[in-house]
């Protein structure tokens, strides 16, 4: 399949500078410029348009030029020599067309298979390359398990949500460094920091009491302190919330807690 896709590309480049240095010596300047502003334009057009739509496209190009130079050779009385000249050049007009509809349509699928597999590959990564803090996914998955620990144990566990400014007002190495700043608060291998779809910093504390996450949140602007201004630190907002174990499950009480839309978004949806 992968040669396929070559080769018809090989072909198509091959197509289009053949017809381009015949197109010169039978057509005028006018025209051959004219016939090339259109094989890019189908081109994007193919690309654009659904298969279907893209091929009834490339059906009435092809009857649309064939009727026109039909009509031209009936209208001006051409020749013979002419007319086996029109045939010629229809057939590779054609041709070509042909050839761009399969390749904007093997373009459009492999964009469309690039990004089904970038998409899967992010909901498969289980850290932040840049933090090593937990993606959503594996975050929830996680919960999960501490959720039904909690629950058997009879223990009690929060969830600190660190929310910064604005995406648009802070910078790609704030977050970073407010990242790694929780995670180097908690308790490892006990502890989880993630990643929100909102863009806030979850914490899950397990096991803990308001005195412990009092403790934490005291350990975290500590030592943010050291690495970013007093300008964005007071910008960041630290809120704690008790894990309600009454909830039917972990996913439910998560939702709930933690809003799905980004800050940006949530801006966007205000104005």
């Amino acid at each position: 399949m992968r040669v396929n896709k070559y080769l018809l590309i090989s072909c198509a480049i091959a197509a289009t500078f053949s017809e381009s240095f015949y197109l010169g010596h039978v057509l005028q300047s006018t025209a051959f410029f004219a016939i090339g502003a259109s094989f890019v334009l189908s081109f994007v057009l193919f690309s654009a348009l659904q298969r279907g739509l893209g091929m009834a496209l490339l059906v009435l190009e092809i009857l649309g030029v064939g009727f026109w130079m039909v009509f031209e050779a009936w209208y001006t009385s051409a020749d013979l020599a002419l007319q086996a000249q029109d045939i010629a050049l229809h057939v590779t007009l054609s041709a070509t067309l042909i050839l761009l509809w399969l390749t904007a349509h093997d373009v459009r699928r492999l964009y469309s298979d690039n990004k089904t597999l970038q998409m899967q590959v992010l909901a498969l990564r289980r850290q932040d390359t840049e933090t090593g803090i937990l993606t959503y996914q594996e975050f929830q998955y996680r919960f999960e398990s501490i959720w039904a620990n909690l629950k058997r144990r009879s223990e009690t566990g929060f969830l600190l949500k660190i929310t910064l400014p604005s995406m648009k007002h802070v910078k790609d190495s704030v977050r970073q460094e407010v990242s790694r700043t929780a995670l180097a608060s908690v308790r490892s291998h006990y502890d989880i920091v993630g990643l929100a779809p909102n863009d806030d910093i979850l914490v899950i504390l397990q096991n803990t009491t308001e005195e412990g996450v009092r403790l934490v949140r005291g350990r975290f602007l500590d030592l943010l302190s050291i690495s970013l201004s007093a300008h964005v630190l007071e910008r960041i907002v630290v809120a704690d919330l008790k894990i309600d174990l009454s909830h039917q499950d972990s996913g439910s009480w998560l939702e709930r807690a933690v809003p799905q839309a980004s800050h940006a978004e949530q801006e966007h949806q205000g104005t």
